[in-house]
């Protein structure tokens, strides 16, 4: 290739439906759609720093980060539905748990840590 090298400007495409404001791709998610906006049901919402640890517990999470391959962000949308639903034996009915990855992976490390660095000290 001679010469320097030039940058391409993309061109505006036209949009499929004519009556489209161009605003929106066809993957889009509208904001009313978000998962991020969960029906609490007038609960106090926490985090993970309000969650009873028990043994049993961080083997439910250790059996779903398995699951989800250590996919942080998976894992803690599964383990929020978890944590908010009558299939934990420790439901706290006037509490729901908003869980996000970086913080469950948080959590995790600490697990982690004091399970299997700790003791080899």
């Amino acid at each position: 290739m001679d010469g320097p090298v030039r940058g391409v400007i993309p061109a505006a495409m036209p949009a499929a439906d004519p009556n489209s404001s161009g605003n929106s791709s066809g993957g889009a998610v509208s904001g009313t759609d978000s998962e991020s906006e969960v029906d609490t049901e007038n609960r106090m919402v926490k985090d993970l720093t309000a969650v009873s640890w028990t043994p049993a517990l961080e083997a439910k999470l250790e059996e779903m980060l398995i699951r989800n391959a250590f996919d942080f962000k998976q894992a803690a949308k599964e383990f929020q539905r978890y944590l908010n639903s009558s299939d934990n034996p420790d439901l706290m009915l006037s509490l729901f748990f908003k869980i996000d990855a970086k913080t469950l992976q948080l959590k995790w490390t600490d697990i982690e840590i004091r399970k299997h660095v700790i003791p080899e000290m």
